[in-house]
């Protein structure tokens, strides 16, 4: 389960860049897209978005 992903100094990335798939404290609205394994818990999607050509590459290794 991937529960947060950092990246630095790679490409057009600077400065390091956390995704974190850690859910709000407060967030049991949608809690059926909260998973929970042991002590930890996720999300089970992310979205990335923002303007066109703005740098926003995703790269997913399984």
């Amino acid at each position: 389960m991937l529960i947060e992903f950092s990246v630095a100094n790679y490409r057009s990335i600077g400065e390091e860049q956390v995704l974190s798939l850690v859910p709000a404290p407060k967030q049991r609205e949608y809690a059926d897209n909260i998973l929970s394994q042991g002590k930890y818990e996720a999300l089970n999607a992310v979205a990335v978005y923002g303007a066109m050509l703005a740098g926003k590459a995703i790269y997913f290794v399984q």
